[in-house]
C-alpha cells in the first residue's frame, strides 16, 4: 500500500516581549509566545497490491477512500534573557519553557520542554559577523492517555551562524544548527532564529550535527523602507 496526504495548517501566533535596560550596555528580555495550530489530515490510500483484480475500482493503483484525521496543539513558551554588549560583540544569557499539548487521531500527548543556552555574536571585520550558541534541552513527551508513548531526551544543540554586509544595507545571513525537533514558539536568540528566509530540515537525523540550515537575506531600499 502506499499513501498521500493532503494537510492543511491554520495557526494563530501571539507573543509579548518586554525589555528591560540595565545599563548603557546591558539589558534583560522576556518573551511569551503561544501558538494555537488546527491541522486537517486527508490521506488517501493507493493499492499497489491488486495488479489484476477485475473488480470495478480496484485496479493497479485503486484509491481506497479518503480518511480524514484532525490535529491540534496549543504551544506555551516563556523565556527570560540577559544580553550585554559593546562596540564589536554581544553576549547573550537565558532560558526558556514551553509546553505543547498535542492531539491527532488516538494520540493525546504534552510535550514540556526546558533549555538553557549561551550565545555570542562577534563583528569579524567590516563585512562578517559570526554568531555562536551553546544550548542544553530537556524534553519530556508525557502521553495522557497511557499508550506508551512517553519520551524522555536530553541533548546539547550547537548553533552557528553568518552575516556577510557587503554594505550598510544589504545583510546576507546564513546559519546552521541542531535541534529536538519540538514543537515551540518564540526564541529571542539571534541566532538562527532571525534568518528569516530558506530554510531547510532533515527531522529524520537525530543523530547528525547539523539538522537545519537558513539562507536569508534583507536590504534597506530607503529610509523609509
Amino acid at each position: 500500500l502506499g499513501t498521500y496526504h493532503l494537510i492543511e495548517d491554520n495557526s494563530s501566533i501571539l507573543r509579548l516581549g518586554l525589555r528591560l535596560s540595565l545599563s548603557d550596555h546591558s539589558e534583560l528580555r522576556g518573551l511569551i509566545s503561544r501558538q494555537q495550530t488546527d491541522q486537517t489530515d486527508n490521506n488517501e490510500y493507493i493499492s499497489y497490491m491488486l495488479p489484476y483484480s477485475n473488480l470495478p475500482g480496484l485496479g493497479p493503483f485503486a484509491p481506497f477512500p479518503q480518511a480524514t484525521q484532525y490535529a491540534s496543539s496549543n504551544t506555551q513558551s516563556a523565556e527570560l534573557q540577559c544580553r550585554t554588549s559593546d562596540a564589536g560583540s554581544a553576549t547573550q544569557w537565558g532560558a526558556q519553557l514551553y509546553r505543547g499539548p498535542y492531539v491527532y487521531g488516538a494520540l493525546d500527548l504534552t510535550s514540556n520542554v526546558q533549555q538553557v543556552y549561551a550565545a555570542r555574536q562577534q563583528q569579524l571585520n567590516a563585512h562578517w559577523q559570526l554568531d555562536a550558541q551553546l544550548a542544553w534541552e530537556k524534553m519530556d513527551i508525557v502521553d495522557n492517555l497511557g499508550l506508551g508513548y512517553d519520551v524522555s531526551l536530553s541533548r546539547w544543540l550547537p548553533r552557528l551562524g553568518l552575516v556577510y554586509t557587503p554594505d550598510e544595507a544589504t545583510h546576507v545571513r546564513l546559519a546552521a544548527w541542531r535541534d529536538m525537533n519540538a514543537d515551540t514558539v518564540g526564541d529571542a536568540t539571534l541566532a538562527p532564529a532571525t534568518l528569516a528566509g530558506i530554510v531547510t530540515k532533515r527531522p529524520g537525523d537525530r543523530n547528525n550535527l547539523v539538522q537545519g540550515v537558513a539562507l536569508g537575506a534583507d536590504m534597506q531600499l530607503s529610509s523609509a523602507w
